[in-house]
């Protein structure tokens, strides 16, 4: 079976859905009826879905040196995800990026910060591409 790479961000999504009905206002405090944090980005969402589809992706990405970072390369795996090519930064490069998504009914917004660096300046050998037959690659679809 053909790797299929993907490279782009991996981040953790906060996420806060408004009790059904309620719209995001822009000024004042609103309750959220559920929170959760989870894996996300377009490279490593990506890749996920093409496990699921029953392929075989390899994600080249970076996370922080932290514990979400790590808990993001577990769940990655878990998934069938190779993150061979998932670069751990060095303490002083911060921490793994995250972004705020708020749900309210069937919009959502995305609160985020520009992270392209962490794509950027990916170190992967040469050795860790040999055997893929495709590169896909996603830089911050909107």
């Amino acid at each position: 079976m053909a790797v299929v790479a993907f490279v782009g961000i991996c981040m953790a999504d906060r996420i806060s859905v408004l009790p059904a009905g309620a719209a995001l206002r822009v000024d004042g405090k609103q309750t959220a009826e559920r929170q959760f944090v989870r894996g996300g980005g377009n490279g490593a969402n990506s890749a996920v879905q093409c496990a699921r589809l029953g392929g075989a992706p390899r994600l080249l990405s970076k996370v922080g040196a932290d514990e979400v970072g790590r808990k993001l390369i577990d769940e990655l795996r878990a998934e069938r995800v190779d993150c061979a090519c998932v670069t751990v930064a060095r303490p002083e490069e911060g921490a793994t990026p995250a972004c705020d998504i708020i749900v309210a009914g069937a919009t959502r917004t995305i609160i985020s910060m520009p992270y392209s660096d962490r794509v950027a300046d990916l170190d992967v050998a040469a050795d860790g591409l040999d055997d893929i037959a495709l590169d896909i690659f996603l830089r911050g679809a909107r």
